[in-house]
């Protein structure tokens, strides 16, 4: 069940912003489409928005805390394949067999389900190459502690590198997505300002 500030978030939200197109975790479709019939009552004006869910899917690396910032603990649209993906991973907990807490595990496994194949490069004494496109596989083994942090982390870099350079080109082919783009940039750092 949704908090009253949860419901007044995704109204203001569709009332400031005024989206022809929400998609969103399917937890949060009934906010959504309260917030449109409030629109559709109380601000006609406004464009109708069709809302449609899609699977849960986090590219979360590990759980934010006051001394580490939420935008270092996840993967987003806007961080550089470059730059981001490998100082974003270097950083996540991935202990020896904890499938727990294990933030590039869960990223690796997010990835299989989207089609990725994960490749681990090894010597021969360490098992030897292997490709996992079952996520449930690739648990058994971490827990099993047949796959090392050393030897899944490169990997889930270039499968993360490569989703976010193909989301960015496919931004770049529509210009609502490439102002949208920009848009957030700015707004994130204006509210970097904010946070100073």
């Amino acid at each position: 069940h949704a908090t009253l500030p949860q419901v007044l978030m995704h109204v203001a939200d569709m009332l400031a912003l005024s989206p022809t197109h929400v998609v969103c975790d399917p937890a949060e479709r009934a906010l959504f489409e309260f917030a449109d019939a409030y629109r559709a009552q109380h601000a006609a004006a406004l464009p109708a928005t069709r809302v449609e869910t899609i699977a849960a899917c986090t590219l979360q690396l590990r759980e934010p805390s006051l001394s580490v910032a939420e935008a270092e603990c996840e993967y987003s649209v806007l961080d550089s394949a470059a730059n981001d993906a490998g100082a974003k991973m270097k950083k996540a907990f991935c202990a020896l067999g904890d499938a727990e807490r294990n933030g590039p595990l869960r990223v690796a496994q997010e990835l299989i389900r989207l089609g990725g194949k994960l490749a681990l490069k090894r010597k021969l004494e360490d098992g030897g190459d292997v490709e996992y496109t079952d996520p449930a596989l690739l648990e058994v083994d971490f827990r099993a502690s047949k796959v090392h942090p050393g030897d899944l982390k490169p990997p889930v870099v270039a499968l993360v590198s490569a989703a976010l350079n193909a989301i960015q080109a496919k931004l770049k082919e529509t210009p609502e997505a490439k102002k949208a783009e920009g848009d957030l940039r700015t707004a994130l750092k204006a509210l970097a300002k904010v946070k100073k």
